[in-house]
């Protein structure tokens, strides 16, 4: 492992805020495939291409549509829970509710289609 990487892990996994903790495993990740170059790239599809197409063969495609309770729909779209309640209460992002008052549910495919409007 490279200098940079045992450097990134360290801080990542060792050295979290007192109050939240080391940051998810997406922006380790994402800081790892930043500091690869071209080769190392290059390397790592070969490694991951196989099981890759291994998953893509065995059926493992996109998750299916379902509904999502607002915490798990909050965090597929990357808002707090609260800011998707407001998103909700202002019609911006179409929810349901069990029953008058009652907990919201968001449809995937509702919520992946919001995000792909707003990043345009």
């Amino acid at each position: 492992m490279s200098d940079l990487a045992t450097a990134l892990l360290d801080r990542e996994l060792g050295h979290g805020s007192p109050r939240y903790g080391p940051r998810p495993w997406s922006d380790l990740a994402a800081a790892l495939i930043e500091a690869l170059d071209e080769a190392a790239l290059d390397r790592l599809a070969e490694k991951l291409g196989p099981r890759l197409a291994g998953s893509l063969a065995a059926g493992a495609g996109p998750e299916p549509d379902r509904w999502l309770p607002a915490r798990e729909a909050a965090a597929h779209i990357g808002v707090s829970v609260h800011a998707l309640h407001r998103l909700s209460a202002d019609r911006r992002i179409p929810a349901s509710q069990d029953r008058p008052g009652g907990r919201l549910y968001f449809r995937r495919s509702e919520l992946d289609r919001w995000r792909s409007e707003r990043s345009r």
